[in-house]
């Protein structure tokens, strides 16, 4: 949540991906529907980092996705710097794609093997006639500098770099059309841990340069402690607890952000505390369980928990959970 005074580069309202699955039976029609995002807001201030952490299979990347439009939503709102994203035309959103990019997990597979790096950074920019041939070497030359790589390495293929140089690709390829908002989809789970944080630096250290806001997409909260100003944590399709980053970790109230925070390696090797195990697998996305839907994996469930569905309460004006008992458990 973005200060009161201040506009909102991203606002997402009530946001809802709903997914048909086909029956079991060979001639069967009947279909189920998976609720992959199920009314999910929130806002992302201008040169802010907003991260979305939670398990595999809790709607993280679809909703990376639906923000830009790479998934059509099923009902909600995305607004991007006042523009209406869900209800653009096609027209209206070619031109958006200059505002918001994405970089993604796995950056080998996300570049074109058979393009060089400066083709792949060149890319973006003539698309959107924000360069011409003439000049435009000399702008991707600028950009491989900016993300930490040698110009003379722009003539190379994808194959002939390592997992963080790709993924440095990866960013000036985003940052080639001057974007106001990137979501990074897991952009550092599949790199050692040493590279990890070169890469957080880097976009660390290009937000401070540019201005530039980040949707970070993360099942680590260790890694999004270090970049993020302010979390939501993800459980099933819905947000159940968002807050800034101090404020969630120094006191989270929900008991999924406990067990998730009770996990998070510490530096101090004197710190001890008790590891949350959660018993029980993620309920079938297919058939989720009334009232809370953390209800059937928590050790503080009630009656209540297993009838009701919690909506995200305020903790405090910037902090919210969605729990009937937080004050409690």
């Amino acid at each position: 949540m973005t200060a009161q005074n201040e506009t909102p580069l991203l606002e997402v309202r009530n946001l809802t991906k709903h997914f048909n699955v086909g029956g079991g039976g060979l001639f069967r029609r009947d279909t189920q529907t998976v609720k992959a995002l199920d009314d999910v807001s929130f806002t992302v201030g201008k040169g802010k980092t907003f991260a979305i952490v939670g398990e595999s299979g809790c709607g993280k990347s679809t909703l990376g996705r639906s923000l830009l439009r790479l998934e059509q939503p099923t009902g909600g709102q995305v607004r991007l710097d006042g523009t209406d994203v869900t209800t653009a035309s096609a027209a209206t959103l070619r031109a958006m794609r200059r505002k918001m990019q994405i970089v993604f997990q796995d950056p080998f597979s996300s570049l074109h093997p058979k393009m060089t790096a400066g083709q792949l950074v060149a890319e973006p920019m003539l698309l959107h006639r924000i360069a011409t041939r003439k000049d435009v070497r000399e702008r991707v030359a600028r950009l491989f500098e900016l993300v930490g790589l040698a110009p003379y390495q722009m003539d190379r293929y994808p194959h002939q770099f390592s997992g963080g140089q790709r993924q440095r690709i990866a960013i000036a390829r985003a940052l080639a059309v001057d974007p106001s908002l990137i979501v990074c989809d897991e952009p550092v789970s599949a790199l050692d841990v040493s590279i990890q944080a070169q890469i957080i630096n880097l976009l660390t250290d290009l937000q401070e340069k540019l201005g530039v806001s980040y949707v970070f997409i993360s099942h680590d909260l260790g890694v999004v402690r270090y970049i993020s100003h302010e979390i939501a944590v993800m459980y099933l399709g819905r947000i159940v607890e968002q807050g800034p980053k101090d404020e969630l970790f120094s006191s989270p109230k929900h008991p999924y952000t406990k067990a998730l925070l009770s996990a998070v390696p510490r530096p101090d090797p004197t710190y001890r505390s008790r590891r949350i195990v959660l018993k029980g697998d993620l309920p079938n996305p297919l058939d989720p369980p009334p009232g809370c839907s953390f209800s059937s994996r928590c050790a503080h469930v009630r009656a209540t928990c297993r009838e009701v569905e919690p909506q995200l309460d305020a903790v405090s004006p910037q902090h919210r959970a969605a729990c009937h008992f937080w004050r409690e458990v």
